[in-house]
């Protein structure tokens, strides 16, 4: 899965699940600078692996795999319990997820709900267990998370943002300075720098179709009308012309 709608997805959930676990605030989109793991710590990641198409159709790739990695710290203490053994650490996990889930499904807020939006089915749930090494001599217990399941279609080519993909502006306007300026260049890359197309490019691009295929259909660019009368004219008079010659007197 790759586009717009797995970042779209990834991020609506990240955000859906930030301050609402024990992690708190220590809840990331796709990491690319190390971070040390003194508390709770969660990373979500989208759009990897592998997507099936429809025909010819690179919009509609929405197989969606959205991973989830929980770390926890060597000793973890929530209210006033400290969680510092195999046993405790996996109800953490356990809990943490749970967290993450209501997070996602129930709570009523514009992230959460794009998350849902986005999101229209779901096929499996993995889970595993690791000890993952920061710095040789130190392991930390990870749980990852694996969803698997399938999402809306990224926007069409040349059009404005509609539905769900408004929700998405609005929910990155809303947020922090950074994401509020990707909203603007979101909104428009996804009208294209020449702006709006005809609809019946809009179409050809989202079936994935070639220029003949478009016509065969009836779509295509409009042809002017003085045109389109001096063709019916044309094609009139040589069907007049082929009749006139292919009628034979009987003997």
């Amino acid at each position: 899965m790759t586009g717009i709608a797995a970042f779209a997805l990834g991020l609506s959930a990240a955000r859906s699940i930030k301050g609402q676990t024990w992690a708190g605030d220590n809840t990331l989109f796709e990491p690319t600078n190390p971070v040390a793991i003194t508390a709770p710590l969660i990373c979500v990641y989208a759009g990897r692996g592998r997507s099936e198409l429809r025909d010819k159709a690179l919009d509609f790739a929405g197989d969606a795999r959205l991973r989830f990695e929980v770390f926890l710290p060597p000793a973890f203490t929530a209210g006033g319990v400290t969680f510092n053994n195999e046993a405790s650490q996996s109800l953490v996990f356990a809990l943490i997820w749970r967290q993450i889930l209501a997070a996602l499904t129930v709570q009523q807020a514009p992230w959460p709900n794009v998350f849902r939006e986005i999101l229209i089915r779901t096929h499996a749930l993995e889970c595993e267990r690791d000890l993952f090494e920061p710095i040789k001599g130190q392991k930390i217990p990870v749980a990852v998370y694996e969803l698997w399941g399938e999402t809306v279609a990224d926007p069409p080519l040349g059009e404005a943002a509609a539905g769900v993909w408004t929700d998405f502006v609005a929910a990155m306007a809303g947020d922090t300075a950074e994401l509020a300026g990707l909203a603007s260049l979101f909104s428009a890359q996804i009208l294209g720098e020449g702006g709006a197309l005809p609809d019946w490019q809009v179409a050809m691009g989202a079936l994935g179709m070639t220029n003949e295929e478009t016509q065969a259909i009836g779509l295509g660019p409009a042809v002017p009308a003085n045109t389109l009368a001096a063709t019916d004219l044309a094609d009139d008079a040589a069907a007049q012309e082929i009749v006139t010659l292919t009628i034979d007197p009987l003997p």
